[in-house]
């Protein structure tokens, strides 16, 4: 295995402390034929400073600024097929990893079949014997992606799975898959872009399989503003994603079956919850509270779709974050 050498990418934005904490996680690691590469989206915390300092030679991709997860990414994964890496391992920035998570990883690669796409199984941060993700599975019927194991004991699961989709904070992509799939398509910025990539994978023949004995231990959507915040990515690119990865037919399906009674629910919904706001908040804090979060949600939502439809994509405009910052402070 001494010629699997692996990019280790980790994103970093304003997140010094997450990322030392992951560099340090594979600098500890028993699998030594890897390089650390950091590509950071014009971070305003002296992170380049002091990454460089505590670790002088490391790799670093300065994107001068926020180019969103997959173009981010981008910048890091064209660096290492230019140099000829053969692996490339997309790592969060707020996760750590097994000592022994690379050579697993690496072992697996060696035993199934050629170019396979490998996911870990990623815990809780601060719940490290329950499993936050093990991978999803398409189910059809019900047009939609099934969780695998999601919160249940790390103890269980212990045998290699085929799956269709992992999630974008651990995934083992050889090089020869990145070239045929392509990169990371950038006008998702953030969420949906990792899913979106799985399915062309899987539409050119490669498999993707989670592998148990690598482990995994993430803190958990570091990159949101709240809720409200990831409402409008996830409303926005679900929309794209539909469109890039079904035929016809079958999007009609998915606006008649899930997303038109999804949003004719929420919208019905929303007058009565601004109509009552005011009284719970002087009869019930707790239901106060939720029903704040689904108004919010609720106009982050609608923006998100409008700017589907008007083909506005990449980063959310400034009052989105706004709005995030507001619904935190009621």
């Amino acid at each position: 295995m001494e010629c699997n050498n692996v990019a280790v990418i980790i994103l970093n934005w304003n997140g010094v402390r997450d990322t030392l904490e992951c560099i340090e996680s594979i600098r500890k690691n028993d699998y030594q034929n890897f390089t650390i590469i950091v590509a950071d989206n014009g971070s305003s915390d002296n992170s380049i400073i002091a990454i460089e300092h505590q670790y002088p030679g490391i790799v670093i991709i300065d994107n001068k600024k926020n180019l969103g997860f997959a173009e981010g990414n981008n910048q890091a994964i064209r660096f290492a097929l230019n140099n000829n890496f053969r692996n490339i391992l997309l790592l969060n920035n707020d996760t750590i990893i097994d000592k022994n998570c690379l050579r697993e990883l690496a072992v697996a690669q060696e035993k199934l079949p050629l170019n396979s796409i490998l996911g870990c199984k990623i815990c809780y941060y601060d719940q490290k014997k329950t499993i936050w993700h093990f991978g999803s599975k398409w189910n059809t019927k019900k047009l939609k992606l099934e969780k695998i194991a999601v919160n249940s004991s790390a103890d269980l699961y212990n045998d290699v799975l085929e799956v269709d989709q992992i999630v974008g904070c651990a995934m083992w992509i050889s090089a020869d898959t990145m070239k045929q799939t392509g990169l990371l398509e950038k006008k998702y910025f953030l969420n949906y872009e990792e899913t979106d990539w799985c399915f062309r994978a899987k539409k050119n023949g490669f498999q993707i399989y989670s592998i148990p004995s690598a482990l995994v231990y993430h803190k958990i959507s570091a990159s949101f503003k709240g809720t409200t915040h990831s409402s409008y990515f996830l409303s926005r690119n679900r929309l794209f994603w539909i469109k890039r990865n079904f035929p016809l037919p079958l999007r009609i399906k998915f606006y008649l079956k899930k997303e038109i009674p999804a949003y004719l629910k929420m919208i019905i919904k929303f007058p009565l919850r601004v109509l009552f706001l005011p009284i719970l908040y002087f009869t019930y804090q707790k239901s106060y509270q939720h029903n704040l979060d689904r108004i919010f949600e609720c106009i982050a939502i609608n923006i998100g779709i409008t700017h589907y439809f008007m083909n506005r994509f990449g980063n959310c405009p400034s009052y989105i974050i706004k709005l995030a910052e507001l619904r935190k402070k009621l």
